[in-house]
């Protein structure tokens, strides 16, 4: 017998087994909602009374902890890193690790980021210092091993080609030229060519 209130069930028997079992399973319940339920032993002489009362609320079974994430990739910028990965089942948060030696990551993650997002971009770090990364999946059953490593080291971006130089003038000597022009930013070297057509 059985029913959602301790102490009180349905006055029909939820099942008939044979007196050789001593188990049963009651199926097609709802989740989450408690369950009372009594046990009662019956002959040709009639019925005993109730057993003693059990109770147990159905749940949806654990996930288990997720997979590592696979995939993931680093992709270098001024002071940062961007990193991304393969989105595992199950996951409700990543983790992300790094540090400046491969395969050994500050204990506590970089950023903690939902399971939805499979993307993030670490910042404030060093231009010229090489990081290694690793991301773990977790959900409410543990957490996963970490994924595969990734490694980037941030850098100044390039600031291109420099513009033409301008305003160049020429002030005439004995046996000389002498040439000045106006600055161009983001210049190593001025290459100076000369004719006489």
């Amino acid at each position: 017998y059985g029913g959602t209130a301790s102490g009180v069930y349905d006055s029909t028997p939820i099942a008939i087994v044979d007196g050789s079992t001593t188990s049963y399973t009651v199926t097609g319940l709802t989740n989450g909602t408690a369950y009372y339920f009594v046990v009662t032993a019956s002959n040709e002489s009639g019925d005993s009374g109730y057993s003693n009362e059990a109770s147990a609320i159905p749940q949806m079974p654990s996930p288990g902890a997720p997979t590592a994430p696979t995939g993931l990739t680093a992709n270098a910028g001024n002071e940062q890193v961007e990193l991304s990965w393969s989105g595992m089942p199950g996951t409700v948060t990543y983790s992300v690790y790094g540090g400046t030696a491969s395969g050994v990551y500050d204990s506590t993650p970089i950023a903690t980021v939902n399971g939805s997002t499979t993307s993030y971009t670490a910042t404030g770090l060093t231009n010229g210092t090489a990081y290694y990364f690793a991301v773990m999946a977790s959900n409410e059953s543990g957490d996963s091993g970490y994924s595969n490593e990734a490694s980037a080291t941030p850098q100044m971006p390039s600031p291109g080609a420099p513009t033409a130089p301008t305003g160049l003038t020429a002030k005439a000597g004995n046996e000389q030229v002498e040439l000045s022009w106006s600055g161009v930013p983001g210049t190593v070297t001025y290459s100076v060519y000369g004719g006489t057509a």
